[in-house]
């Protein structure tokens, strides 16, 4: 039984149509419509490579920042959160977008009932920038846990590092924290000193010396802080200060502000100062001591 609908021309028919065409054409229409359709095919294949290659550059982009993530996890796990009677809280919080810095923290328990706190950032950023800051903060590590005082330990690792961060240098903070005392000794390398709130009595103020790696030979002095029972000591990258709100930035005294209303809590300090901030362009990291 034959079905209803319209009939299809056989291929031979087709065939026959087209060469009638392609001869009754003038030559000018004929490589006109030839003309478009070498350019059909040419934006075909230029769209598929494009879209082939936006996928390949995706993929590139999840396994790069994959690879990343697990450094940073081994950089910054976990540590202890009790010195004596104080309490220790640490945060990190990657920068906006897909580069990857080098932030790091690290807290120590020495022997004498002491513990050891480390904070720095290694300029730069991505793989490089994350092997760097392992290799800082193990060196540094490694020297307090051995008794080096904490402006020993920093000179130290200067002529160790010497040559050593690939053109790239440190800025870092390494102090120990005293149980019995409630004294906190630190030695500042190039970066920020640390936030304070509450019962904190200072010894006077010291020049700090160069990031490491720089190669300068200028050693660091140290500096004594005293907690008091409700004594608040916060160490920070420069990420929390530069962190833009409206174009400005936020500054040194809006994240003292911060601190207030979070003393000993560092998760908290970075999430206040992401809800406070329209760009974080650079990775946050915190480490708290409070009694």
């Amino acid at each position: 039984m034959r079905s209803a609908g319209i009939a299809l021309p056989r291929p031979g028919a087709v065939k026959r149509t087209i060469e009638t065409v392609v001869q009754v054409l003038p030559a000018w229409v004929l490589a006109v419509f030839l003309g478009f359709a070498a350019t059909a095919a040419v934006a075909t294949i230029n769209s598929y490579r494009q879209s082939r290659r936006a996928q390949l550059l995706s993929s590139h982009r999840e396994e790069l920042l994959n690879d990343v993530g697990l450094l940073q996890t081994a950089l910054l796990g976990p540590v202890a959160t009790k010195a004596g009677d104080a309490s220790v809280s640490v945060a990190y919080r990657p920068a906006d977008g897909p580069a990857a810095g080098g932030d790091f923290y690290d807290v120590i328990p020495l022997a004498g009932d002491r513990t050891a706190l480390l904070l720095g950032d290694i300029s730069g950023h991505g793989r490089e920038a994350l092997g760097q800051a392992a290799l800082v903060r193990y060196t540094l590590r490694t020297l307090l846990a051995d008794g080096h005082g904490p402006a020993d330990a920093v000179n130290r690792a200067d002529v160790i590092l010497r040559g050593e961060l690939n053109g790239h240098f440190a800025t870092v903070i390494a102090a120990v924290y005293d149980h019995a005392t409630c004294e906190l000794v630190y030695a500042n390398a190039g970066h920020h000193p640390p936030l304070t709130r509450g019962a904190v009595t200072e010894s006077p103020p010291v020049d700090t010396c160069p990031p490491l790696g720089l190669g300068l030979g200028i050693s660091p002095s140290e500096r004594t802080l005293g907690l008091g029972d409700d004594g608040v000591v916060c160490f920070y990258t420069d990420g929390l200060e530069e962190a833009r709100c409206d174009g400005k930035l936020l500054g040194r005294e809006h994240v003292h502000e911060l601190l207030s209303r979070a003393p000993d809590d560092a998760p908290a300090l970075v999430r206040r100062v992401v809800a406070d901030a329209d760009t974080v362009s650079d990775d946050l990291a915190v480490c708290i001591l409070a009694r």
